[in-house]
């Protein structure tokens, strides 16, 4: 079955959390959720930082538009936090959501899911 790719906007603190809990389970995740559900794309601003975290094992860019956008992606998690690109990016695919598929938006660290 194919896995579900999830785009990670932020590997700070809180995304560098998840990426790590999201990596070291993913065995016990494939099995609860009966596919693997795999990190694929990390954005940040800080390539650096993202490539240290991360390893190298994903896809990085300082694009998380281009994170939003990308039709691989399954779903798109939100850590950068603030008023400013995250809720643009948010607004963004909640708007493109919501025409494609009827939804609203969500509040706090979104978890906003792509057509499948």
């Amino acid at each position: 079955m194919k896995p579900i790719n999830v785009g990670l906007l932020g590997i700070g603190t809180v995304g560098g959390g998840t990426f790590t809990v999201l990596k070291r389970n993913a065995e016990e995740i494939t099995r609860r959720a009966g596919r693997p559900i795999v990190i694929t794309t990390v954005a940040d601003k800080n390539l650096e930082l993202a490539r240290k975290v991360t390893g190298g094992d994903v896809k990085l860019t300082d694009d998380a538009f281009a994170v939003v956008a990308d039709p691989e992606i399954d779903i798109v998690v939100e850590l950068i936090g603030g008023y400013g690109v995250a809720k643009e990016l948010c607004l963004l695919y909640t708007s493109d959501a919501a025409d494609e598929e009827g939804r609203g938006s969500s509040v706090g660290p979104l978890i906003l899911k792509k057509k499948m």
